[in-house]
């Protein structure tokens, strides 16, 4: 019987950062300065950490779709 597992792994928009880079023009440069500032993402609210989940005969399977896996959870 399959069991439910929920796996934590580093959040894909962010790539486990939990910030993302945003590019912006600095006032009065005429577009020719940028500045790089840091804004939280959004995708896993500044955690750098995303939860999914599904049914697995085993953990194996489990560690086999997601090897980059921080944690895993057997729920019954």
């Amino acid at each position: 019987m399959a069991d439910y597992v929920e796996i934590m792994v580093p959040c894909p928009e962010c790539e486990g950062y939990g910030t993302l880079e945003s590019q912006r023009p600095v006032e009065n440069s005429e577009g020719k300065d940028y500045c790089i500032t840091e804004i939280e993402c959004d995708e896993c609210m500044g955690s750098g950490e995303k939860i999914v989940g599904d049914f697995y005969e085993s953990m194996d399977e489990a560690k086999e779709d997601y090897p980059n896996a921080i944690s895993m959870i057997t729920i019954r």
